[in-house]
């Protein structure tokens, strides 16, 4: 069975809607789904089974500031980047960064190595360009 991993940094599941509609259409689609994301609005850090989607919640902090904004970055990509690397993806499987993509290239390279795709979602630039 193919595996789709989604990776998000700054949102949660099933609270963000575009990445959950991803999600279970993947699914729907016949494919394994796992969506790693930080456990913000009152989620937990660990493991669910969210309507056949294996959802991995890591330990999340919010910044307010700079450097905390800074630090919190640094800090779920670590988490997450740890996460998808005991899922084992392989060739054929793919993994869909979600906003922000741009602080997971040294795992995405690994991926890479491996055969696993890489899908981009920087769905937070589009309001912007349009403004």
């Amino acid at each position: 069975m193919r595996r789709l991993a989604l990776v998000e940094l700054n949102f949660c599941v099933p609270e963000d809607p575009r990445v959950w509609r991803f999600a279970t259409a993947a699914r729907d689609a016949g494919w394994d789904v796992s969506v790693v994301c930080p456990a913000l609005r009152g989620h937990v850090a660990g493991r669910e089974l969210v309507e056949d989607i294996d959802v991995h919640y890591f330990p999340a902090s919010e910044g307010s500031g700079l450097v905390s904004t800074i630090a919190e970055a640094v800090l779920h990509t670590v988490r997450a980047h740890r996460i998808v690397a005991r899922l084992g993806l392989g060739a054929g499987d793919v993994v869909q960064v979600c906003n922000p993509p741009d602080t997971m290239p040294l795992m995405l390279r690994r991926l890479r190595r491996r055969g696993v795709r890489t899908v981009f979602d920087q769905h937070d630039v589009a309001p912007l360009l349009a403004a």
